[in-house]
């Protein structure tokens, strides 16, 4: 039986993954995805704030800075507020991707709440 495909119109995130039961019950969101279309800092800011909202098992931001020194002022500061976030639970998990502009190349960064408590 092929599986019916929905449009869900307009969401939060940039990408959502849901998993539904035989019911077709939403059951289950295994991936949020945010992208941050601009390289200033609030503008990053405003999108990893609505992926803190999320409980989805694995949440991805992505992001430009100009170098790789400026992802990784972004990727402390994302962990520090990941941890802090009073709703974080233990073992909530992020996928941090910066594009260094100077470097032309992606940074990750692999963050999970509790392994820095």
């Amino acid at each position: 039986m092929e599986e019916e495909r929905r449009d869900y119109g307009e969401w939060l995130y940039d990408v959502t993954w849901l998993r539904f039961d035989e019911n077709q019950r939403l059951v289950g969101c295994p991936l949020v995805l945010v992208l941050a279309e601009s390289r200033h800092d609030d503008d990053i800011w405003d999108e990893w704030q609505k992926l803190l909202l999320s409980n989805a098992a694995l949440r991805v931001i992505v992001f430009a800075k100009p170098d790789d020194a400026e992802v990784d002022r972004v990727f402390r500061m994302m962990a520090s507020e990941a941890s802090a976030y009073a709703q974080a639970r233990v073992g909530d998990r992020f996928l941090l991707a910066g594009f260094s502009e100077e470097a032309n190349a992606f940074r990750y960064l692999a963050h999970e709440v509790g392994s820095d408590r």
